[in-house]
This record gives structure tokens, sequence and C-alpha cells, in this order.
């Protein structure tokens, strides 16, 4: 069902130029050495895409790759100089935490592939039935502390498991001689599957152990010595991670051509499709580290009973600092009381409102990120405590708060948390009121009294907005909404007039690209302070998270609240020498559109070109100083005909498939939308596609919808038509039962 998204990608032609590089000797590339940490699999895909696309001979680099050396760790190469970057797993924080000076440059994984399997026939589903059961891993591994983490959350400790070294074969677990063994869920239970082998799957994941996966590291020698050339393999890295996610037949081609010819086709396809989910490039931003779970997983590492030192991770991120002091360090001096306390009081759960980014972010896996768990993430280093966030509608946290079903409150203003019986520390953030309206309005708003006669759309029940617009009920207009993003949709649907925000929201109109949309009126003259807020009858925990937020200070409170803030503004055009050439070379393009695309992309009453797609490229004009010239197309086919056959140059926004492929380079998504089926109103209602049995579906010549419909609904009657328009008038004079868009 993933072809159903709707995936518009703005598509540039050509736009790296490398042939300058074909006659460049490969003596003038500068050495370069990088140790993986296993033989060549997809595991290294966007390594091997790098080098094979030209992405760091760009860069002015040849990396050559270095296998494992199993008599050798593949981390302490790196620290003895035989290679010069690496990549490792969970090892690398613990040898940092050991004291080694080894530094993460860009964590690619975002979850742990490592599992324990078990034959299906055994009906070990579970870690609780290993129990007194063998279970062969790689015991002097770094690599196994998901597992052994696991144990210690469901038995209590690995004490009562049976361990055998790791023979690295899986003939081990199909002869019998064990119970469960250690392997990546990336390749190994398809691997046993061709086999003939069913197995169960138990996933540390599943249990609430989620640790991150492989990353890109060097050392803090290489960083003092080479600086530029650190800059260069992380961003060729990048952009070969990029390529190989979207080209995996292209890069598993390279690896049985000229890396490992030995493997399986089918396998690597089953491990690229894997490795995606492993590294989740269309929910975090390639590279992405955050600091709260590495702090999170050095605690989990440290039951395991391993003595590691966490504040040496202050500097284990590259160019990210972690705050990780000691409260030695920090000369934070507790009272007896306040030892006591803590020693009485090892954990709190603090609760907060799900939609309230980027102050708190939740992604699909329930994984938290965003400024407020960042901060927390400080305040548990200083204090020790290890302060749980408990995610929900603000209604029910509320709820909770008042019945000392959880222990506070993650942030509050001072007048809800004494209504509600807490008391407030320290604040950790301020936030002013903002007004947002549609770019093109007939209105301003100068001061707050000029809503008073608009429809305002707001977020419900968070008490800043109602306690803002209390002064003048009964004056205003209210759409409740429930989030910023709801809020802003009710306007732009003509609901409401303007939204009420707080300044952290211009968060949203940058992540979504919501051009038609700013901020009109910003209220300097009602601040809002927050910080959290904690049970009355715990004087003690006010007085410690008053002491370490004042240690931690506003100067590393708003890094953390501008590496979210500003996000998107630090990722500034940066060209390198070799795109400013090309640009040169290539001063003008020609850009092909559909030109009856509302609100997309057409051409307005004066025949100028308008729209999103209009907007991004403008963005990129004045940043670049190329020149776009629109090719307007009489429909999606036609457009597609001149890309192939070299008419344009650019397709603004166009569905990407393997056979458009073959002639358009693809850049990142900058906009995705869901897909809807369209009926007439009268219709019976549709809950999905196969509910369209039987029934005949207009589509859009050249649209991927009409590939996918044809590819998994061979049977089903499909109508082409040049336009969605037509697709629409199909319906209305009953040539259609529905249409997809």
């Amino acid at each position: 069902m993933s072809m159903l998204k709707n995936i518009l990608v703005f598509c540039l032609l050509h736009i790296l130029s490398i042939s300058a590089l074909a006659d460049r000797s490969m003596d003038q590339l500068e050495l370069v050495t990088l140790q993986l940490r296993w033989f060549h699999q997809f595991q290294f895909a966007g390594y091997y895409a790098a080098k094979e696309k030209g992405f760091y001979a760009e860069e002015g680099l040849n990396v050559e790759f270095r296998v494992l050396d199993t008599s050798k760790d593949h981390i302490q190469s790196v620290l003895d100089g035989d290679a010069d970057y690496g990549v490792a797993d969970f090892g690398l924080l613990v040898e940092r935490m050991r004291g080694k000076p080894v530094v993460l440059l860009k964590q690619i994984y975002q979850h742990s592939p490592l599992i324990l399997m078990t034959l299906k026939e055994s009906g070990i589903t579970r870690p609780h039935e290993l129990k007194d059961k063998r279970v062969m891993l790689d015991k002097d591994s770094h690599a196994v502390a998901p597992i052994l983490a696991m144990f210690i959350d469901t038995l209590g400790g690995p004490k009562n498991i049976k361990f055998v070294q790791h023979t690295f074969t899986s003939e081990d677990l199909i002869n019998g001689s064990v119970d469960a063994i250690s392997g990546y869920i990336t390749d190994q239970p398809f691997a046993l599957e061709q086999q003939g082998i069913a197995v169960n799957v138990i996933n540390p994941r599943d249990y609430g152990i989620d640790f991150y996966g492989d990353n890109l590291f060097t050392t803090e020698q290489e960083i003092q010595q080479h600086p530029d050339r650190v800059e260069k393999i992380i961003r060729a890295t990048i952009k070969g991670w990029q390529y190989a996610l979207n080209h995996p037949e292209e890069i598993i081609d390279h690896i049985l051509l000229k890396y490992n010819p030995a493997l399986n086709r089918q396998q690597l396809e089953y491990e690229a499709r894997a490795i995606k989910q492993m590294i989740l490039p269309d929910e975090v931003p390639l590279g992405s580290i955050a600091p709260r779970r590495f702090k999170d997983i050095a605690r989990l590492h440290q039951s395991t009973g391993v003595e590691l030192k966490p504040e040496r991770l202050e500097n284990y991120i590259y160019q990210q600092p972690l705050i990780f002091n000691n409260l030695k360090a920090v000369n934070l001096e507790f009272t007896d009381a306040e030892r006591k306390w803590l020693e009485q009081h090892p954990s709190i759960t603090l609760g907060f409102n799900a939609d309230m980014q980027p102050l708190l972010i939740q992604d699909k896996s329930g994984e938290l990120s965003g400024i407020f768990p960042d901060i927390i993430a400080e305040l548990e280093s200083l204090t020790g405590l290890d302060i749980n966030i408990e995610v929900g509608p603000w209604n029910n946290i509320i709820s909770k708060a008042r019945q000392g079903e959880v222990d506070g409150l993650l942030s509050s203003i001072p007048a809800l948390a004494e209504e509600f019986g807490l008391v407030p520390t320290l604040r950790y953030g301020t936030s002013l009121p903002v007004v947002f309206a549609k770019s093109e309005r007939s209105f301003n708003i100068n001061r707050l009294e000029d809503i008073k006669d608009k429809r305002i759309a707001y977020m419900r029940s968070i008490r800043i907005y109602e306690h803002y617009l209390a002064e003048m009920d009964g004056e205003i207009s209210l759409v409740e909404a429930d989030s910023f993003l709801d809020a802003v949709t009710l306007m732009l649907q003509g609901k409401a007039d303007v939204v009420l925000g707080m300044s952290h929201d211009t968060y949203h109109l940058h992540k979504n690209i919501l051009t038609g949309v700013e901020s009109i009126f910003i209220d300097t003259s009602r601040e809002f302070d927050h910080g959290p807020a904690v049970r009355s009858d715990w004087p003690e925990l006010v007085s410690i998270l008053n002491k370490a937020i004042t240690a931690l200070g506003e100067t590393n409170i708003n890094k953390i609240v501008s590496t979210w803030t500003q996000t998107d503004l630090s990722q500034q055009f940066i060209l390198t020498d070799t795109d400013k050439a090309w640009i040169k070379q290539h001063p003008s393009l020609r850009v092909g559109i559909n030109p009856s695309w509302e609100p997309f992309e057409y051409f307005d009453v004066d025949g100028n070109y308008a729209g999103v797609s209009s907007d991004i490229l403008r963005i990129i004009a004045e940043n670049t100083l190329l020149r776009f010239e629109a090719q307007p197309t009489l429909s999606r086919h036609e457009m597609i005909r001149k890309a192939r056959k070299g008419e344009i140059d650019i397709v603004s926004a166009i569905d990407k498939n393997e056979e458009r492929a073959d002639f358009l380079l693809f850049t990142k998504p900058y906009l995705k939308l869901p897909m809807v089926i369209v009926t007439k109103e009268d219709a019976p209602v549709i809950e999905g596609i196969e509910d369209l049995q039987g029934k005949t579906i207009a589509v859009v010549e050249g649209n991927l919808i009409q590939d996918y419909l044809k590819q998994d609904y061979p049977d089903q009657s499909l109508i082409a038509f040049i336009t969605f328009e037509q697709a629409l008038q199909a319906i209305a004079q009953g040539k259609a039962d529905a249409t997809i868009e």
C-alpha cells in the first residue's frame, strides 16, 4: 500500500555533473580508509553508493573499504590507525565511556537490528521462556547489550540463561545444539526461511529496549588534524545513503559485481527493505542523533553490570556537545533531606500533551524527541533522577495530575500549576502568543483588539490559550481544533480567519512548507513562562529541580531550543565549488509543469507561474542564482514524454517509480500527500480499494496510481484521462464509479 502515498518530488535532471572527474587520476585523490564492522553486504550500501556514484571523489577523496578482521575489534582498528573512519554500533558508546577517544559523526541506523531467533517448533516466543535455556551470542561484544538489557527487564537479569559463545553459523540452532541464537533481523530470518527453517523472532524493541544501530565514527585525533576531511566524509556518506535507499537495485548490482559476488540477490533485496525500516529515512533525517536516547542507552547498559562513566560522553557526538556532568563537577550541593529523597525516589513521571511539537515530538514507534525531552535529559544527568515522560491527550494528563497518577506536569504555566495543587519549579522556557493568517488576506492585526471580530482557531484544552483569550470572552468567535496543524487546516478551509499559536509554532511552517501561512502579530507584552510542576508534598523535588535548572543555565537551554526552532534555518544553501561551476555552465533551466494542478502549480490570471512548486523554485533561485523557465505542458503524460526526450530539464513535481528513474534523477521529497478515493456524493461508502472491485476507476494517464492499479489489481477496470478534471467529469456523467488522487 506504500505506493498509494502520493510522494511528490522535485526532480532535477543532471544536477550533479561529475564528468570533470573522469579524467582525474585516482592518485590526485586523498586516500582514506573506512573500516566496516562485518563483511560486504547491503548493511553498508550507503558507503558503496558514495564511492561508486563519485560522491567521495567529488570531495577529493579515494575511500577504500576494510572488511572485518575477526582477530581484531573493528573499533580498535580505527584507534590503532589501521583505518581513518569506521562503522560501529552501540559498542562505540561503551568504548567512549571507557575513555577511548572515539567520536560519533552520524547515526545511520535509528534502531538496532539485533534479535534472538528460536525454532518455530520450539514454541519459544518470549524472553522468559528462555530461562535455563542455551542462548548463543557473542558474549565478548558490546553489541549484545540490547539482549542483555531485555533479559534484565524481563527476567531480572541473565543469571538463569546458559550462554554459549557464538560460532557465527545457524547450524547450531538448526541441529538443536542451542535453543536460541542472536542475529540481525535484516537478513538472517530470511536466510533461514530460504533453507526451509521456520523461526520465531524475539526482538528487544518489543520489550521497550530500543538501542541505536550502525553509525559512522572517527577519532578525536582525526577531527583535530583533518577537520575539512571529516566534513567531506560526512557530506559524501549522507549523499551515498540517500542514493542507496532510493536505488537499492543498482547498489545490489554493485555488491554482486564488485564487493561480494557470492551473495544471493533475493537475500540482498530482503536486506535492503529491512534496513530501510532500521534507518527510517521518511521519518527521521539521515544521520540524526537524539542525545536523550544515548543517555537512556548508557543507563540501560550500566544495568548490565559494566562500570562506565557517562560524563565522558560530553564530546561524544560530533559538534553536538552532551552535557553529561556529574553532580560533583557542577557543585550541586544537595541537603541531607534532598539526598535522602533521591534515594527513596529514584524515578518520577511527568505528563505532557502529545500534540505540542517541537516542545515534544512522538514518532510512530513511540520514541520521544524535542525541546523538552532534551532538557529533561540534561536534568536527569545533573540530578541522577530517572524522569519518565507520559504522553497523552492534555485533558487526560491533567486529570492524572489532579489524582496523583503522575507526579506532575512536564511543563505548565504557574497559574495552571497552582489550580491543580502542583508546585511550579523555576522556568526553563518562555513562549509568546502569535497570530497566524493566510498570506493573501484583506486585513492586518496590529494589536490584540484587532482579532475581536475574527474567527479564531486554536488548540482546545490548552490553558495558555484559554487564559490569554479569557479577557475577550464573549467578544470573539472561537473555533476549537485538536492540534495546531488542524487549526491551520480550518483556516485554509475558510472556517476560521486566524490561528492563535505560540512562538514555537513557527516550527510547523518550516517543517510542513506552509508557504501560504505566516505570522502576522506577536504579542511581546504577554510572556508565558513554563517549566515543570510537581506534587505539593515533595518540596525536596522542587528544590532539586530548581538547583539543576540553575546549573544547566539559560545559555545551554537556549542552545537546545535553537537546535529545534532553527533546524530548517540552519540548513542553508551551501554550494561546493563543483556546484558553483555547474551553475555557471547551466544558469537557466527549463521546468516542465502541469498548468492545471492547483494549488501545487498553475498559471494565475496574469499568466504567472504560481503555487507550492513555484514558491520552492523561487527560494532555490534566490539562493543559487539559477533561473527557472516554466514550460507549460498539456498533461502529466506529455510532461514525462518531454522529460524523456530532453526537451525540459526539470520536472517540478512528480511521483517516483523505477521506469522514470531510468531518465530522471530525484531529489528528496518536499511534499507528501495522503491519497483519496473520490466518488459521487450518493455512492455507497468506500473504505478502501477492495471496495471498488467490479467497479470502474478513472485514472490520470501517467500517474503512479495507474501503474500501481495495473500491477496489484490487474482485473480492475480502468479508464485513462488526460487530466484529473476529466476523470471527475467521468464520475459525474456515470462513465466511472471512482477516481483516486
